[in-house]
């Protein structure tokens, strides 16, 4: 129980991955064919200085400039990027799980559903084999990394999009780790929505395995590049704003419009990291479009609003100092808004992120609970074995 007096679970914290990490895996978790490529790629990204993806070494993916400032036409200066919160033990002393316990006893978190901060883009590889095979290492030093406490910290398994049949099997591969709670994809791979059906394995798998499927959109301007980067003019004020909503928005739309959740009725699938205001109002669209264009989407035969608010299939976490929390929980009901803490990056709400959840007049005591734990226990049913 935590310090304020509820079971709180964190939906979404986050680890770095930092130039030692990426060094452990040649020599630690990498399979033994990749290291050569792996060591070549970290090498030459060195060469090329600092700020150059790892990703972009092997890829003809263009790389997304993040520095012009709105409104100045002859810009004198590069503004700040900032990855971490400074306060957090994992900005000061990255991959150090009891530097991480030990915050999370400071915001009253129980339990820590974590995910990586950039290795999704390493989908730009021009090898798909290689991506696997990162994701894999990625896989096993986690594990290692939540034995520091395996009661308290979980972590989901990125998911191969783009080799369907080998992502699936790494995660069911990685999925033998009790503490794997989640698969986490992107909002779309390459021309791909979530509706297609060449994902339909992806869906399979995690509801025979008990995983719930987390839908982690990119925001920060790399692959794979979603709706707003390249529309956002280079600026990271904008591309940050705009581009984990657009994204969400769309994978809701993808999965609802494609018959996605009522194919497959035992599956959890939760939209992150861009609040929880959009959602009432993006339901009002959808319901309204599904009643004028149902030829469009042939495979949605039952209300859209319905299948979110009613089914219990769609979770959608809230940024803790959201000014609509209230207005969504009065829409949606209790048991469709989670709490995640975003931990350790520079917009997270550390270390007040439970308390301002905790704090709120207006709340009741009973979405409290839902909010802060209770409905993610239900998202991640593995958390209830453990």
């Amino acid at each position: 129980m935590g310090r304020f007096g509820y079971h709180v679970v964190d939906a979404d914290g986050h680890v770095f991955e930092t130039p030692t990490l990426y060094q452990r895996f040649c020599d630690t978790y990498l399979d033994a064919k990749h290291r050569p490529t792996f060591r070549d790629m970290l090498d030459e990204a060195q060469r090329r200085g600092a700020g150059t993806p790892i990703w972009s070494v092997r890829s003809k993916v263009p790389i997304l400039r993040l520095d012009r400032q709105l409104g100045v036409v002859e810009q004198k200066e590069l503004p700040p990027r900032k990855g971490g919160k400074d306060t957090t033990k994992e900005s000061q002393e990255r991959w150090d799980p009891q530097g991480r316990l030990e915050d999370m006893d400071l915001e009253g978190i129980d339990v820590a559903v974590i995910f990586p901060s950039g290795l999704s883009s390493f989908c730009a590889l021009d090898d798909m084999d290689l991506e696997v095979g990162i994701y894999r290492a990625y896989h096993r030093a986690m594990s290692e990394y939540c034995k520091a406490n395996s009661q308290r910290l979980k972590y989901v398994a990125l998911v191969g999009m783009r080799d369907v049949v080998a992502g699936v099997a790494e995660l069911k591969r990685a999925a033998q780790d009790p503490n794997v709670v989640g698969a986490c994809i992107s909002a779309h791979m390459g021309e791909k929505l979530l509706d297609h059906p060449d994902f339909h394995p992806i869906w399979e798998a995690s509801q025979d395995l008990g995983l719930a499927v987390v839908i982690h959109g990119q925001g920060n301007g790399r692959p794979p590049y979603g709706l707003g980067n390249w529309e956002g003019a280079e600026n990271l004020f904008i591309i940050h704003s705009a581009t984990h909503p657009y994204e969400q928005m769309r994978a809701m739309a993808a999965l609802l419009g494609g018959g996605v959740l009522q194919r497959f009725p035992s599956l959890r699938f939760t939209f992150l990291e861009s609040g929880c205001g959009w959602v009432p109002f993006w339901l009002d669209r959808l319901e309204e479009h599904w009643e004028m264009m149902r030829g469009h989407v042939p495979l949605l035969t039952r209300s859209p609003r319905e299948l979110v608010k009613e089914g219990d299939q769609c979770f959608i976490s809230c940024d803790p100092d959201e000014t609509t929390i209230e207005s969504v929980v009065q829409l949606l009901g209790q048991d469709r808004v989670i709490y995640a803490s975003d931990y350790p990056h520079f917009d997270g709400r550390f270390p007040d992120s439970v308390r301002l959840i905790a704090e709120r007049t207006a709340l009741p005591d009973s979405a409290k609970r839902k909010i802060l734990g209770e409905n993610s226990l239900r998202l991640y049913p593995r958390l209830q074995v453990a």
